[in-house]
């Protein structure tokens, strides 16, 4: 739904105008679903996530660096955002916190679904008379190249950055978990 939005945005308003609203929309969502998750629907949240062991080291995560884990959790392609939005709500980041990482961390995708949604308003112009090449079409083919590009390229850092944070994870819960074990032996 949220991607239906972001290229109806792009192509009725623009990308200046479009951006900030869908932007604006999308994070004034993220945070009703955050605050419902977190109020209302609760216990049903929770009792969803029990048998998930990965949820309570996002928990431990959160605890250290909400800020940073709420960000990179955004930022992943693959998470999708309105389970997010619920996932997070049941832990302990705050308000503020979840709201700033969630309007920059649906920056770059938005950005590239507004951009995309603008250019099916002026596809036929583009596309006409494309059997000469004209310099013209050039800077649409640079700027389209490049965002893909840039968007290609935070996902793969994405995708490393969670390996990392995910290996950091395990090795700490191995560590409290080991410590937790010797500690009657050691004292």
């Amino acid at each position: 739904m949220g991607s239906t939005c972001s290229l109806g945005g792009g192509y009725l308003y623009g990308l200046p105008i479009g951006f900030i609203a869908d932007s604006i929309g999308a994070t004034v969502g993220a945070v009703a679903s955050f605050l419902l998750g977190r109020t209302i629907g609760k216990s049903l949240v929770v009792s969803r996530l029990k048998d998930y062991p990965q949820f309570r080291l996002v928990t431990i995560a959160i605890q250290r660096s909400g800020f940073k884990i709420s960000i990179l959790l955004r930022l992943a392609p693959f998470v999708p955002f309105n389970i997010l939005n619920y996932l997070l709500s049941v832990t302990p980041v705050p308000l503020g916190e979840y709201t700033l990482a969630s309007w920059l961390g649906m920056m770059p995708i938005t950005l590239a679904l507004v951009y995309v949604g603008t250019t099916f308003k002026d596809l036929s112009d583009v596309t006409r008379g494309w059997g000469e090449f004209s310099k013209t079409h050039l800077p649409w083919i640079i700027s389209g190249l490049v965002i893909s590009a840039l968007y290609a390229t935070s996902s793969v850092l994405q995708w490393l950055g969670g390996r990392c944070v995910a290996e950091v994870l395990r090795l700490t819960y191995s560590v409290q978990w080991l410590y937790f074990v010797l500690s009657p032996v050691l004292l």
